[in-house]
């Protein structure tokens, strides 16, 4: 197998192959399902970069989140500890925060 090293990420679905894995992504597309959520793009509202999948897209908007703003910081760390004012991402990163103070290791 002769493989061009300009092009090192190959398709498994079909002979193409592509010099970045980015193009290679994109063209993985083409073999999804017209009714694959993820077929469709989805456009970022901020910089009109689009995603392939709304969970790309939630995932590439909390790029321009700004952490100093308190409004947005409250979207990129909606759960809020009581005690001690610290936020989290994430519920269960929350959850295990809280058993600190709880005691209930």
């Amino acid at each position: 197998d002769d493989v061009d090293a300009s092009l090192p990420f190959k398709c498994e679905d079909c002979p193409s192959r592509f010099s970045q894995l980015i193009i290679l992504t994109r063209h993985k597309r083409c073999h999804l399902s017209d009714d694959d959520p993820n077929k469709k793009e989805f456009q970022c509202e901020f910089c009109g970069q689009y995603c392939f999948g709304y969970n790309l897209l939630k995932s590439h908007k909390q790029t321009h989140l700004d952490e100093n703003d308190p409004q947005q910081a409250e979207i990129k760390r909606p759960f809020k500890c009581k005690e001690c004012d610290k936020a989290f991402r994430n519920v269960h990163i929350y959850n295990e925060h809280m058993l600190m103070h709880t005691g209930a290791y």
